[in-house]
């Protein structure tokens, strides 16, 4: 893979400014399937400042503890009653308010902030589990993953804690692993 940035067109008299475009173009030529080339153009850079600040915020956010879960019914067509709900995780950015999985899951998965997201979703997720049975209610809980996360990030061990310190059972919540990364690597899968 080969980027390319020419002097001075892409950098006036700053050889630090030249070599960092030739890598965002060296990026993009990489993240096209590699074996290829692309010239720099500043919409690289543009969105290479993008990507690096939602990192920052993202960390921040992880933190901070600026998520917040959506629940969304599951409903028992044969029982006509709801019997649990699909786990949302969104992102409730100070500025700019809600922020889509969409936009930062992607993200949080490249650079393994997921496996913070992912353990905090899942204490978040118990807490709710834990005060809902105080409440009577035996619902269950459907909680995506990350393929990232599975086995390093949400071992086993985790998972009996939560279960033991949260005082849930088991069997109400389902952990779903989503099927980008499934896509990614077959044959890890």
């Amino acid at each position: 893979s080969i980027g390319i940035a020419f002097y001075p067109r892409d950098a006036t008299g700053d050889l630090p400014r030249l070599l960092l475009n030739a890598e965002f173009a060296l990026d993009h030529a990489k993240a096209e399937g590699g074996n290829g080339m692309h010239f720099f153009n500043p919409e690289l850079a543009a969105a290479a400042e993008r990507r690096r600040q939602l990192e920052n915020d993202l960390r921040v956010a992880i933190r901070e503890e600026q998520f917040v879960l959506f629940f969304q019914p599951i409903v028992d067509l044969l029982e006509n009653r709801i019997s649990g709900a699909e786990v949302l995780i969104r992102w409730n950015h100070p500025q700019r308010g809600l922020v889509s999985p969409n936009e930062f899951i992607p993200l949080a998965e490249d650079t393994g902030l997921i496996i913070d997201i992912g353990l905090w979703a899942l204490d978040a997720s118990g807490r709710q589990l834990a005060r809902w049975r105080t409440e009577g209610r035996e619902l269950s809980l459907s909680l995506n993953v990350s393929g990232r996360q599975i086995p390093a990030g949400l071992p086993v061990e985790v998972m009996r804690d939560a279960l033991y310190r949260l005082g849930f059972r088991s069997e109400f919540l389902a952990l779903e692993i989503t099927e980008g990364v499934l896509l990614d690597d077959v044959e890890g899968a």
